[in-house]
């Protein structure tokens, strides 16, 4: 796999691997799966076909973003309490 950015890359798995959990994807959904399981103590493996974190969660918009709170603020403003939810 290659390299994106500052993220590692890692041959391909070329052995069988003993685990609790295996995880398909590793868009934003598999590598959080991953780690909650992991910090859990479960032995976890993540998969992925090509870059990790190089594409959309399962062909979606997902993102991370922190700024939602100001869109919503917006909103509120704009279109008042009662009517934002239609909005939304």
């Amino acid at each position: 796999m290659a390299a994106k950015g500052n993220l590692p890359s890692f041959p391909p798995l070329n052995k069988d691997a003993a685990v609790d959990v295996t995880i398909v994807g590793g868009g934003a959904a598999g590598i959080t799966t991953a780690y909650l399981l992991a910090i859990q103590g479960v032995k976890t493996a993540l998969i992925e076909a090509d870059i990790l974190l190089g594409g959309t969660t399962g062909h979606t918009t997902a993102k991370i973003s922190s700024q939602y709170a100001m869109i919503y603020d917006e909103i509120l403003q704009n279109f008042g309490e009662i009517n934002s939810s239609t909005v939304l």
